[in-house]
């Protein structure tokens, strides 16, 4: 009710309403209380990535932006995706097109598809990559938060490491296992919330000498905001490790998953005031379930060579129904796909000395089959005349292959110099029939085959036993996806990939109460895949390369623990995109959705009697709509977001522990859009406006014996 309260003022009004008490309340002085408090959150001096160069490495060696992500602070954040986590990241950009996770879109340094179809931002669940081969996006709404142990953030180019799709950078997750101690540890959790969202998850996991197992199950469900915005999903995951032996260890994870969403539409803001409304005329309802099996082998070999072999494949199905109404009568589309994934990815890694300096090789190969196969069947209605039907089939295949070298080498005690290559080749194929209402049945049946290399060469200089400084030269690529090549407008055979040279500086410090990070880099990308919306130009709805587009930046984040109570956070980034293309097309024009600035702002206090409390502030600039060169089709004007949480918990009894939370979302209730474009088929600009106020009410119940 005191929320409610203070909301109902007017926006400055409803914000030094709630800030005040709030800063109020952390002015109390805590020494008084100190031996009531709970454990203190102490930053953890050096945290260790295994994404960067495929193998395990502190922070603070390696070169490049890196964060690491733990599950206490998966937990303190008071998020409920992993989305809406990540927006509080220095370089990373999010934009959600449906108010629920199955329209999200997360992206790094500029490549916020603002042109294209297609993500530049590679993630991997457990090293398994999850981006989808039509899209080259990740489906966020079958990646659960409450299911994620740790999640590590890589910005920049590491194509040298992983291949295609990490231009932009990658996502890690990694999940929910059975490590460590022998013992049992489990929980449960749930939250109820705003527009009747609630849900339940539940793991387990336990281990007993070589045996370990784990499993997780999450129920998820949400009016959203908009009407005709339903959302419902399932997952279920489960993992089983044996250890044969001290030498050879083995893993094997699997689950399915299935959600139900309807999409609300865009809206044209310039006519539609209030923003719960869906797109009039129509509805657009989306199904999909997906099931995923994947191994891990570990042997070593001797004491300095392991050999890793990672297998795993992934099957989707989905359809869809989209209706519509226009002057004089109206329309069906209904889709059918099936989505079917194989790979392998093997690694050697290697330790020893040359010249006398410590060295570690990691060599390895991948491969890849992606096969797609869709039906589609729409209909058109002119009354009083007979409906009219177009129906198509279509399929494609695309297989890769890789080899991959990385070099790290200590040549001094405080330098290490990394270097790395790899190769990728592509060979897609594609076969597509349709059979229109009138005129003759259209058919064509292509294959494209492509190859790139991505070399690294990288510097990291250890300062400061907590502090380091480096230097990086990489280069990344993205093979065209399936749906830019063989889409909806048609067969572009001469799409090339998109090709980045991209070079960094920066340096880090790490200590048990501070944390700095600071980067500036200058990349050039040729080939960046555009889709051209532009009536007066002959390709017209067509995928086209761009010759060059130049992405550079600056990325600045810390968090400093202020007090022993409270802890202060902040990240600053500054994306400056613009196409420079010698043939004129949109020379000198900011690339859309990409603000030049954003940044967030939080605190954290520990509070007596089990108490918790932050407040996060999350501002981005303005920036262009979709597909609009020079801002000509209009812009999204800049916003500020702010959320807050109270949390408490206690220990019931030894091992087992209950956490209670409230968090508020949007607290002036803002009005804004995080992505907007133009509409081929309505004529007009599209906006897709975010929720408004809202609140989720969540417990956790955790157990470890």
């Amino acid at each position: 009710m005191l929320l409610a309260h203070l909301c109902d003022r007017n926006r400055f009004g409803r914000l030094r309403s709630f800030a005040l008490p709030f800063m109020a309340l952390l002015s109390i002085p805590f020494a008084t209380f100190a031996d009531e408090t709970s454990e203190i959150p102490i930053i953890e001096a050096d945290p260790v990535t295994v994404t960067s160069t495929r193998t395990a490495r502190s922070v603070l060696d390696v070169a490049g932006n890196v964060t690491v992500i733990d599950r206490e602070q998966i937990e303190s954040s008071g998020s409920r995706s992993i989305a809406d986590l990540l927006r509080r990241e220095a370089g990373i950009f999010v934009t959600n097109t449906t108010g629920h996770a199955e329209g999200t879109t997360v992206e790094a340094r500029g490549f916020n598809n603002g042109g294209g179809n297609g993500c530049s931002t590679l993630v991997l669940v457990d090293g398994r990559p999850v981006n989808e081969p039509d899209t080259g996006c990740p489906d966020w709404s079958f990646l659960p938060l409450e299911n994620a142990e740790s999640i590590e953030i890589v910005r920049g180019p590491v194509s040298a490491a992983w291949g295609s799709g990490a231009v932009g950078g990658v996502i890690h997750i990694h999940t929910r296992g059975a490590e460590g101690k022998d013992g049992l540890r489990g929980g449960i959790s749930g939250h109820a919330g705003s527009y009747s969202s609630d849900g339940i998850s539940a793991h387990a996991s336990g281990r007993s000498g070589p045996v370990r197992a784990s499993a997780f199950h999450e129920t998820a469900e949400s009016d959203s905001f908009r009407d005709r915005a339903d959302y419902r999903s399932e997952t279920t995951e489960a993992s089983f490790g044996v250890d044969l032996g001290k030498d050879l260890r083995f893993d094997l994870r699997g689950g399915i998953s299935s959600r139900r969403s309807e999409r609300p539409g865009a809206l044209d803001l310039q006519r539609v005031t209030n923003r719960r409304l869906p797109q009039t005329g129509g509805a657009d309802r989306a199904n999909r379930r997906q099931r995923f099996l994947s191994a891990s082998v570990e042997w070593d070999v001797r004491e300095d060579l392991r050999i890793t072999i990672r297998p795993h494949h992934r099957q989707s199905k989905s359809s869809g129904l989209l209706t519509g109404t226009f002057v004089g009568g109206s329309f069906e589309f209904e889709s059918e796909s099936e989505v079917d994934t194989l790979g392998l990815d093997a690694q050697a890694d290697w330790d020893g000395e040359i010249a006398g300096r410590p060295i570690h090789l990691v060599a390895g190969v991948t491969v890849a089959q992606d096969d797609i196969d869709g039906t589609s069947l729409s209909t058109t209605f002119f009354p009083p005349f007979p409906a009219s039907l177009d129906s198509g089939e279509s399929s494609a295949r695309r297989k890769t292959a890789a080899g991959f070298l990385q070099a790290e080498i200590w040549v001094r005690d405080d330098v290490l110099l990394s270097l790395g290559a790899r190769r990728d080749r592509s060979r897609l194929e594609g076969f597509s029939r349709s059979v229109p209402a009138f005129g003759a049945t259209s058919v064509f049946d292509e294959s494209v085959r492509q190859t790139a290399w991505s070399p690294r060469a990288s510097v990291s200089w250890r300062l400061h036993e907590k502090g380091s400084a480096y230097a990086s030269f990489s280069r990344g690529i993205r093979f065209p996806n399936l749906f830019e090549t063989f889409g909806s407008f048609g067969f572009s055979p001469g799409l090339r990939p998109e090709k980045s040279k991209s070079y960094e500086i920066g340096g880090k410090w790490r200590d048990e109460r501070l944390e700095l990070n600071l980067s500036i880099y200058h990349s050039i990308v040729s080939d960046e895949i555009y889709f051209v919306f532009d009536p007066d130009r002959s390709s017209f709805g067509e995928n086209e390369n761009v010759d060059r587009v130049r992405h550079r930046g600056l990325e600045l984040s810390g968090r400093i623990q202020l007090r022993e109570w409270l802890t202060a956070y902040g990240s600053y980034t500054y994306d400056d995109v613009e196409i420079r293309n010698q043939d004129t097309f949109g020379d000198g024009e900011r690339i859309p959705i990409t603000p030049k600035h954003r940044g967030t702002i939080g605190l954290e206090a520990t509070l007596p009697l089990g108490f918790e409390a932050g407040i996060n502030a999350n501002y981005v600039g303005s920036r262009f709509v979709a597909n609009s060169l020079g801002g000509d089709l209009g812009s999204l004007g800049k916003y500020a977001r702010y959320d807050a949480r109270i949390g408490w918990g206690t220990e019931i009894m030894e091992g087992m522990r209950f956490q209670l939370d409230a968090t508020g979302h949007n607290l002036t209730d803002r009005v804004y859009s995080e992505f907007a474009g133009f509409s081929t088929f309505s004529k007009f600009v599209g906006s897709f406006p975010a929720p408004d106020r809202h609140y989720t009410l969540a417990f956790r119940f955790t157990i470890e014996r």
